[in-house]
């Protein structure tokens, strides 16, 4: 994995790099508190992509070491609705995203065995966070975070057809207490766009202060606030409010057509992406519950022509309970840089259970765990129109075994790594629709004893650093000791409003 360490020592010495960038504009952005606001937005994104994998699987009782290599292609699309409120008393943030995902595995190899596979699936996730303040950055916190995923998949291969269908549910309610806050400021580094582009073309005077460059951002997230049902309407009152700005302070030094069509430029393409400020720091806790409901029906022909079917499958309820320490930091170096860190970790304990379809046995699983993860975001914003970001993410989990268990339930001992660096460019084709493209990697290591496998499923609308935890006892599905994957996509992703 030498060629991970190459890539997250690069990112440190970016992020070492950017602390001493300068600017334009000596503006810090920290230094906006962002007014009261209500904010509405939704999305709508294609993401089409291609991805070669390989997995390596150990020798399992008397099942032998087993290997392969595919590649697959997907076309994805989403909606999103996401709902903001931020006040000095209270922080609220809501997300609905309906996600459609198409995949065609054609002609992949597990040990000299051609097949094809293809799978549908539908996935619904929703958040909402709720953070009220009290005293001097002294918050409670209760979140709520579900993941509905539905897996339709059809296999075939050497006169086997496979179809399976598989549920996924995850809910998690973090309930907190902390201090810190963290705001956006993208406001700010709007209102510094228009001060520099004005000012480099000579229609604008130069030298502003603080103050002025506040009292800007705050008329912006102002005019952001306000709802429009036409948005030629709403660009129009929004253009007239900023030039009514600038001549009451006299600083307009020419009104000429360069004046407004940079002045219309930059108020379009300068309103994102969202840049945070500040830090939190909070004790949590955790609990949790996920559904993962497999069923598998086989159809092939035997020696004598004859048509089987077989049914297979389980379902497995997982508990878990967790309780630990999360710190946030948000963090705008200069205008075009930004680090963003997340470090988490709990200690608690996981409860599951695990029924056969084909008959009525019941397994149950318990151990207490410890989990930990770091994720950390590098951002480049040299423009309106265009950024970037790097993230490193690595998490661990460890099982212990409880000497004090009844005979009856299992146990494991053993930990799992997860490794994801995730490189995004943007580019702002209009206001309102953008290209993203994105190259990603990810490495899973893990090792229980009995057979136990550990899934990672993260929420993509979640901002915080849980991550939901289930397990899979022996015997339902061949435990992956090492996996990799690598992706490269390119999506377009248009804001209706």
């Amino acid at each position: 994995m030498s060629y991970i360490n190459n890539i997250v020592l690069s990112m440190i010495t970016i992020t070492l790099f950017s602390i001493s960038f300068t600017q334009s504009i000596h503006f810090n952005l920290s230094d906006y508190k962002l007014p009261d606001l209500k904010r509405r937005s939704l999305q709508f994104n294609i993401d089409l992509s291609a991805t070669y994998d390989y997995y390596k699987i150990p020798y399992l009782d008397d099942y032998p070491p087993r290997e392969g290599r595919y590649k697959k292609y997907l076309g994805k699309i989403f909606f999103q609705y996401d709902h903001t409120v931020n006040n000095s008393e209270y922080q609220q943030q809501s997300a609905f995203r309906l996600d459609i995902d198409a995949r065609s595995y054609p002609n992949n190899r597990t040990n000299n065995n051609l097949y094809d596979n293809s799978y549908f699936s539908p996935t619904l996730n929703y958040t909402k966070i709720d953070r009220k303040y009290f005293g001097r950055n002294n918050f409670e916190e209760m979140n709520f975070i579900s993941h509905y995923v539905l897996y339709l998949n059809n296999n075939s291969g050497q006169s086997v057809e496979n179809r399976q269908k598989i549920q996924i549910l995850s809910i998690s309610i973090p309930i907190k207490r902390g201090r810190g806050r963290i705001e956006p400021v993208q406001d700010a580094r709007h209102a510094v766009y228009l001060f520099e582009e004005l000012s480099n073309v000579g229609r604008l005077t130069s030298d502003k202060s603080d103050e002025d460059i506040i009292e800007f951002a705050k008329l912006i997230s102002r005019l952001k606030n306000e709802r429009f049902f036409d948005s030629r309407l709403r660009k129009i009152a929004e253009i007239e409010a900023v030039d009514s700005f600038f001549v009451s302070k006299n600083y307009v030094i020419q009104s000429d057509a360069k004046y407004f069509s940079i002045l219309s430029d930059i108020w379009s393409y300068g309103r994102r992406p969202v840049r945070l400020s500040g830090k939190r720091i909070s004790a949590t806790i955790l609990p949790g519950y996920n559904l993962h409901n497999n069923l598998q029906k086989s159809n092939w022909e035997d020696y004598y022509s004859q048509n089987i079917e077989e049914k297979s499958g389980y379902i497995t309820n997982t508990f878990t309970v967790n309780a630990g320490i999360e710190f946030n930091y948000e963090k705008p170096i200069n205008l075009y840089w930004q680090n963003s860190i997340d470090i988490s970790g709990y200690c608690g304990i996981i409860d599951s259970k695990t029924k056969e379809v084909s008959h009525s046995s019941e397994m149950e699983f318990r151990a207490p765990n410890i989990l930990m993860r770091l994720h950390h975001t590098i951002g480049y914003y040299p423009n309106t129109r265009t950024y970037f970001t790097a993230s490193y993410d690595v998490q661990y989990v460890s099982f212990f075994n409880n000497p004090h268990q009844p005979d009856h339930i299992m146990g494991s001992k053993g930990n799992a790594k997860y490794e994801h660096i995730d490189l995004n460019a943007y580019y702002y084709i209009s206001p309102k629709l953008t290209l993203r493209m994105n190259a990603s990697f990810y490495y899973l290591r893990q090792h229980f004893s009995n057979g136990v496998y550990v899934y990672f499923e993260e929420n993509p609308l979640s901002t915080t650093s849980q991550t939901s935890l289930s397990v899979n006892p022996v015997g339902q599905e061949y435990p992956f000791d090492k996996m990799t994957n690598s992706t490269i996509s390119l999506n377009l992703n248009y804001d209706i409003f």
